[in-house]
C-alpha cells in the first residue's frame, strides 16, 4: 500500500485520493483484527492482560470506524476535507481507550517502582515539554483556525506523545524480554502516526490534497506497524 501510494504521488496521479481514502481504512483494520487475536488469548476482562489489550481494540475500533468514514464524507457525501467531523470525535474517543489500555500495562508492572528515579525524570520532563509546546506553538502555527480546531489538533499531538511517554517506559521494563521487539514495534506505530497527525492537522488546515496524500501514506505505515506489533506479542506469548 505504502509504495503504490509513493508512486502515485510521486506521478502526481489523481487516482491517489480515492486509493488512500481505501487503503488507510483497511490497514486500520488490520490492527482491529490483530487486538481481537489478543482478546482471544488473554480473555476481555477477566484478566489485567484482557483488560488491558481490551481496551486498546476498543481504542483501534474506533480509529478504525473514524478511518471507514472518511471515505464516506468524500466519496459519497463529496465533501472534501471534511473537518472537524464525527471522525474526529471517533479518533479522538479512541485515544482514551488506547491510553486506558497502556496505562492498565504501567500499573501492573509498578513501573513508577521499577524503573530508575533518572529515568522516570527523564520521561515524565519530555513528556510535559512535548505537551507544552504543543499546547503553545498550536495557536501560533494555525492561527486562523477556530478554537474548536485548534483544541482538536492539540489533542491529537499532545495524546500521541502521552501514550507514546508511557510505552517508552513500559518497552524499558521489557527490554531484552520475548515481548520487547513488540512493544518497540507498537513505539514505532504511535510514532509514525504523530508524524501522521501532523500532517493531517497541516492539510485540514490550509486545505492542502498534497499534505492530506502524505499523511495518509505515514497513516498506512502506522496502522501497519501497529498490526504487526500487537500480532508480534500474540506469538511471543
Amino acid at each position: 500500500f505504502s509504495l503504490i501510494s509513493l508512486i502515485m504521488i510521486a506521478s502526481n496521479s489523481s487516482l491517489i485520493g480515492l486509493f488512500t481514502d481505501y487503503a488507510v481504512p483497511i490497514c486500520a483494520f488490520f490492527t482491529v483484527i490483530a487486538g481481537f487475536m489478543l482478546i482471544k488469548k488473554y480473555g476481555s476482562f477477566g484478566s489485567l492482560f484482557g483488560k488491558c489489550f481490551s481496551f486498546l481494540t476498543i481504542g483501534l475500533t474506533l480509529w478504525f470506524l473514524g478511518e471507514a468514514l472518511w471515505p464516506v464524507y468524500t466519496r459519497v457525501l463529496n465533501i472534501e476535507e471534511p473537518f472537524p467531523s464525527l471522525m474526529d470525535y471517533l479518533w479522538m474517543s479512541g485515544y482514551i481507550f488506547i491510553g486506558v489500555g497502556v496505562y492498565i500495562i504501567f500499573r501492573i508492572f509498578k513501573l513508577n517502582l521499577i524503573l530508575k528515579r533518572i529515568t522516570r525524570f527523564l520521561i515524565i520532563f519530555l513528556t510535559l515539554i512535548g505537551v507544552l509546546a504543543i499546547i503553545f506553538l498550536t495557536p501560533i502555527i494555525y492561527k486562523g483556525a477556530s478554537i474548536l480546531e485548534q483544541v482538536i489538533y492539540c489533542y491529537y499531538l499532545a495524546a500521541d506523545i502521552v501514550i507514546l511517554s508511557i510505552l517508552i517506559a513500559v518497552h524499558r521494563v521489557f527490554k531484552g524480554g520475548e515481548v520487547s521487539k513488540a512493544w518497540l514495534i507498537l513505539i514505532l506505530g504511535i510514532t509514525v502516526t504523530f508524524l501522521a497527525d501532523i500532517f493531517y492537522n497541516l492539510a485540514t488546515s490550509i486545505n492542502s490534497e498534497f499534505y492530506l496524500s502524505l499523511g495518509d501514506l505515514i497513516y498506512i505505515n502506522g496502522y501497519s506497524l501497529i498490526a504487526l506489533g500487537l500480532i508480534e506479542h500474540s506469538i511471543k506469548l
